[in-house]
């Protein structure tokens, strides 16, 4: 076996693979499965890099065809996580494994993201779900892990790799407590995930307040946001929803 704990990921690795495929994600599916030859191995092999590109080619496609609405904006995402990745990989190989390992419980919490938004994404077609209410709020529940589950989680992993391309190592326990904002500050030009940061976080919390108001008659959903300490509204915005482009639509995200 490649590494001791060899077991565990190639069981991480069969339950990403069924992940992408049960999301109709098939060559991505495909090509994350071959890797389990890797861990039956003794050393990574020389080609490693090349499978990667192959795979994040491949995975990018199909990602970004997910739905017609925001192609070019998850091509985009997709790209710029991919090049500081591969910038990482370069810096540290063949060491990289290592780092990926003390990063494992942000992946993990990032695909339990992925994994919820996804099945709730599955859920938002009409047809499934016929009161507007309800598939209102789902989105607005879909947004809410979104930024927390999904965007926090995946800045710390980026701000882990941007870090490693300087030479610089940071633990586990510092990623913990780092917040978005020092992240934005620190990885140049900002992901575009990470743009308009503020504006995410404010319908975040008028969501987990429920400071939120969906008006079927107009498909339109306005956020609040109370500042706390002063009871000061920072944030009062409409914005249009449809069950089928959401949260595209919103042009935050």
């Amino acid at each position: 076996m490649l590494y001791p704990d060899s077991n565990r990921r190639i069981n991480d690795i069969n339950d990403l693979a069924n992940l992408f495929k049960v999301k109709g994600h098939l060559q991505t599916s495909k090509g994350i499965s071959s890797f389990v030859k890797i861990q039956h191995g003794k050393k990574i092999p020389s080609n490693f890099l090349k499978k990667l590109d192959q795979l994040f080619t491949i995975c990018e496609g199909e990602f970004a065809a997910t739905t017609t609405i925001g192609q070019t904006y998850r091509k985009t995402c997709f790209q710029e996580i991919k090049a500081i990745i591969f910038s990482a990989i370069s810096r540290t190989y063949p060491k990289f494994g290592q780092h990926m390992l003390a990063i494992y419980p942000f992946v993990k919490r990032l695909r339990q993201g992925r994994e919820i938004t996804g099945t709730i994404a599955d859920w938002m077609d009409p047809k499934k779900i016929k009161d507007k209410n309800l598939r209102a709020y789902l989105a607005c529940f879909a947004h809410l892990i979104i930024v927390e589950g999904l965007f926090d989680e995946l800045a710390r992993i980026l701000y882990y790799f941007v870090e490693l391309t300087k030479g610089n190592s940071v633990s586990v326990d510092d990623l913990e407590k780092t917040n978005v904002w020092k992240i934005q500050r620190k990885i140049k030009p900002t992901p575009i995930f990470l743009r308009k940061w503020r504006e995410k976080k404010y319908i975040r919390n008028a969501i987990g307040h429920a400071q939120f108001y969906f008006d079927p008659r107009t498909n339109t959903i306005r956020f609040v946001n109370i500042q706390e300490k002063t009871g000061k509204v920072t944030y009062d915005k409409t914005l249009n929803f449809s069950s089928l482009n959401w949260p595209w639509n919103w042009k935050i995200l």
